[in-house]
């Protein structure tokens, strides 16, 4: 069983570094992707703002370095999403609704050859800014 102990460590060290990196230049876009706190909040809740359960929680957290390789080495958008009406959920602009862009980047990373899947959002005019990752399977 995972244990909430182990989770908030692994949350620490992942902010920590999820903090250092701040951009990345993804060739893909040639645009920079920036790692702000919407991305790495959505790695623990859910759009909704329930809290993803710990395993969901650790699964995300621990493919989490996989994804600057990814950014870096991805050279295809695999699939585009456009969504009219997302709600801002941040002080300055709660409650506005603005239209968000999703894209997906798959590539192979890490040691063991991993087929990774990382979407990078785009709110209204803001900057391009990772949201998630995942496996493939």
């Amino acid at each position: 069983m995972l244990s909430k102990e182990y989770c908030k460590n692994l949350i620490k060290k992942r902010k920590k570094e999820y903090n250092k990196i701040k951009e990345l230049h993804c060739s893909c876009f040639e645009e920079t992707v920036v790692f702000n706190a919407r991305g790495f909040y959505h790695l623990r809740y859910h759009v909704n703002g329930r809290e993803r359960s710990i395993k969901e929680q650790i699964y995300k957290l621990n493919l989490f370095p996989l994804a600057v390789p990814v950014i870096k080495k991805a050279t295809k958008v695999y699939s585009q999403e456009n969504r009219n009406f997302v709600t801002i959920k941040r002080k300055k602009e709660k409650g506005q609704k603005k239209k968000a862009y999703y894209w997906t980047l798959k590539e192979i990373a890490g040691r063991k050859n991993v087929k990774i899947k990382v979407v990078l959002r785009k709110v209204g005019d803001g900057k391009l800014h990772f949201w998630s990752i995942m496996k493939i399977r």
